[in-house]
This record gives C-alpha cells, structure tokens and sequence, in this order.
C-alpha cells in the first residue's frame, strides 16, 4: 500500500512538472508582454495595406491575415521565447515573476529580435505587397502638397474625423499637439534618396518624444497626421506603420530657403 502510495505520488509530480514549463512559458509571456512590438508592427502594415486600393491583391491579404490570427502569433511568439531562452533560464525568469525587478533578468530587445525571426516570411510577404500597392498609389514628384493656414503651435498634431478629400481644406486637428517643438532633440537638412535630390527636414526625437511617437502612429495606422511649423500645415503624412525609431523627415518639393527657415523655427533659434 505505502509503495502504490508513492508511486501515486510520484506520477502526480512528474504528470505536474511536464504540465509546468508550457505552462510557465504562457504566463511569462503573457505577464511581460512579450512579443508586443513584432505583433503591433505587422498587424499595423497589415491594417495600413487593407486601406490601400488593393485590386486583384485582395486574396493575398485574406491570406496573410489568417497566418496572423492570435493563436498563430502566440505560437510563433512562444518558439521565439523557447529559442531564446534555455530551460534553465525559464526556470529563473520564472521565479523573479512578480519582482518588480524581473526586466532586469533579460534583454527585452535581444528578445524581440529572436521572436521577430520566426515571422520573417510573414514581413517579407507584406512588404512586397506594400511595395506593389505603393508603386500603384504612387504621387509623382510634381504632385505638391499646399500648406494650409491653421491657429495651432508647432509640433505633431492628431485629426479628428478625418475624410479624404483631394485639398485636405477641410481637415480638423486636435487641440494640442501629440508631440511638442521640445520633444525635438535634433533638426537638420537632408537631400532626398528617391532620385530628385530634394532638400529635406530630418528630425529626430528625445526619448520621451519617441515614446510619444509610437503612440500618435499606433493610434492612427491608415490616417494621416498633422505637422504644424509657423502656423501652417506642412506635411500631411500617411501613417503606414507603426514608428518606433524617433526618425521622421519632411518632404514637400521645399526650396532649401523655405527648409533652412523651418528649421530656424523648429530648433527655437
């Protein structure tokens, strides 16, 4: 009887510690969060593509789509985890759970780049398709965008209730802008990549703007947002994807005297 007793037992905590580790691995990946920064990103391209003209590309995106399902990001999630980290290093990380110290235990953007690696197909799939359907909504470089007299101080502004409509005339922001001229760490002059060699404004962000940033473009895949410089809307940009480099430019066929004049402004000289 004493040995059926242990032999009870000892089935129980093997039957318990095979149930452990996936168990382990779901809730530390769900209590850190992990794996968020892969997942928005391409379920934002993927939202910015369903507002493209898609044409005969429209079954391709029903198809991405379903290999973008929660249950398949999770998984994929959790075999990035898996080949990142060791059983070892599970068994750890699992311990630390509720410290308010357990970011500490491991890189989380050594992290995101292990998880990023096993939706490498995925992301090349969407970008092909990104780059077809811009090709297709292309503007040309005579295409200019007319800046628009608003009462607003400079920075990045939301829309509200925003319709397209081809003068944007009527465009609406919000009242304060989602990213302030002291959100700006550094404002230069660039000349544009895409062949027409055309002066630009390069800007990039403190790390509380880049903060800042990811939030305005997380909240408006799809639309565009406002970029407000003396008191004129500048740049109407389309937001395709979620950014999450504090690096944006500003192009609009500017003369170099218009840019050198922005940047005047934008860095408070």
């Amino acid at each position: 009887m004493k040995l059926l007793v242990t032999c009870l037992l000892w089935i129980v905590v093997m039957s318990s510690y095979a149930q452990t580790k996936p168990n382990k691995i779901q809730e530390l990946i769900t209590k850190l969060e992990i794996g968020q920064v892969p997942k928005t990103d391409l379920k934002s391209k993927l939202e910015y593509l369903k507002t493209r003209d898609l044409g005969d590309y429209s079954n391709q995106i029903k198809q991405l789509e379903n290999k973008l399902t929660d249950s398949i990001i999770f998984n994929k999630i959790k075999i990035g985890f898996q080949n990142y980290f060791s059983e070892s290093d599970i068994d750890k990380l699992y311990k630390q759970i509720n410290s308010d110290t357990i970011n500490e235990f491991y890189d989380s953007e050594s992290l995101d780049k292990a998880i990023s690696a096993e939706f490498v197909s995925i992301n090349k799939a969407i970008a092909k398709l990104t780059d077809i359907v811009s090709a297709d909504n292309y503007y040309t470089s005579s295409t200019v965008f007319t800046t628009i007299p608003v009462d607003r101080e400079d920075g990045f502004y939301a829309l509200i209730d925003y319709k397209f409509n081809s003068n944007n005339k009527d465009v609406k922001l919000e009242d304060n802008p989602a990213i302030l001229i002291s959100d700006i760490l550094n404002v230069s002059k660039v000349f544009s990549d895409y062949g027409y060699n055309q002066p630009e404004i390069a800007i990039s962000l403190t790390e509380y703007g880049t903060r800042k940033l990811y939030t305005l473009t997380s909240n408006n895949i799809g639309q565009p947002i406002a970029i407000v410089i003396n008191k004129q809307i500048v740049s109407l940009p389309v937001v395709n994807s979620v950014i999450k480099e504090g690096h944006v430019s500003i192009s609009n066929a500017f003369s170099e005297k218009d840019i050198d004049r922005m940047i005047k402004k934008l860095k408070g000289d």
